[in-house]
């Protein structure tokens, strides 16, 4: 939880400083990332923040735990990926995949 709340925090705070111009030392601008706004982390921040309410409050009411979660994540998954798959035209709709390739 620390390590994505803390990591996607500073890229947000370092994402709007790019964006904002706050950063005006040649070297310093190479560093700015290029791949995503501060909207982008908000909302992945946010979202993050809801699966783990959601979590918690499924755990309490229906003492659900991780191993009931996985086979929906990946049934989620697997959809998504379909649905881009076939409304995919010649060019590649996912413009930042590789941000996620460690």
């Amino acid at each position: 939880f620390a390590t994505m709340m803390v990591g996607n925090t500073i890229l947000m705070g370092v994402s709007m400083a790019c964006e904002e111009h706050l950063v005006r030392q040649l070297e310093q601008v190479a560093l700015c990332p290029a791949e995503f706004a501060p909207r982008y982390y908000a909302t992945l921040i946010l979202l993050f923040v809801m699966g783990a309410f959601f979590h918690g409050f499924m755990r309490k009411w229906r003492n659900w735990t991780p191993r009931e979660f996985a086979p929906i994540v990946v049934l989620v998954i697997f959809i998504e990926e379909t649905r881009l798959n076939l409304l995919a035209s010649e060019s590649n709709p996912r413009e930042h995949f590789y941000a996620y390739m460690p």
